[in-house]
């Protein structure tokens, strides 16, 4: 039972590992399915049931892990907390057939990603699907540009 003063409580668990010296960890959240990594000394967390999308996380950056029921997830799974300075690789996987890399887009941008090893390997995302506007943006700010001169021109007229 609790005294009136509260000197039975327990400090709890979650607390106990994301608060040091009452100071919050700085930290971030990831729902999914636990998984082994090719790697002993990482973890993938699936983020769907296809199983088609992950994160490799560091064992040692995991701050704490619980597991989630199942009202809450479809056939439960695990929250992690993590450090937020923590290197995590995303990974989505895309079966296509061979013949998806002949098309125009593609291959445009696979020009692109060769162009980006020459130019110091510049990370370019791809930002939507191809329509008048931005194809292309630089994934980190503070990123040399590309030369526009560079930039395949989508068909169709768009600038």
């Amino acid at each position: 039972m609790k005294s009136s003063n509260g000197d039975n409580l327990k400090e709890h668990k979650l607390v106990g590992k994301l608060v040091k010296d009452g100071e919050v960890i700085d930290h971030t959240i990831i729902k999914g399915y636990v998984g082994k990594s090719s790697s002993d000394k990482k973890i993938r967390v699936y983020l769907n049931l296809r199983f088609n999308q992950y994160v490799e996380v560091n064992k040692t950056d995991i701050l704490h892990a619980e597991e989630v029921a199942e009202d809450e997830m479809e056939f439960g799974g695990t929250c992690m907390w993590i450090r937020k300075d923590a290197e995590m690789n995303f990974v989505t996987s895309i079966t296509q057939k061979a013949q998806f890399i002949e098309g125009q887009i593609v291959q445009s941008q696979l020009r692109l990603s060769q162009l980006s090893r020459l130019y110091g390997g510049l990370a370019l995302a791809n930002t939507g699907p191809v329509s008048c506007g931005p194809i292309l943006s630089i994934a980190e700010p503070g990123c040399p540009q590309v030369p526009k001169s560079l930039i395949p021109k989508p068909e169709g007229g768009c600038e």
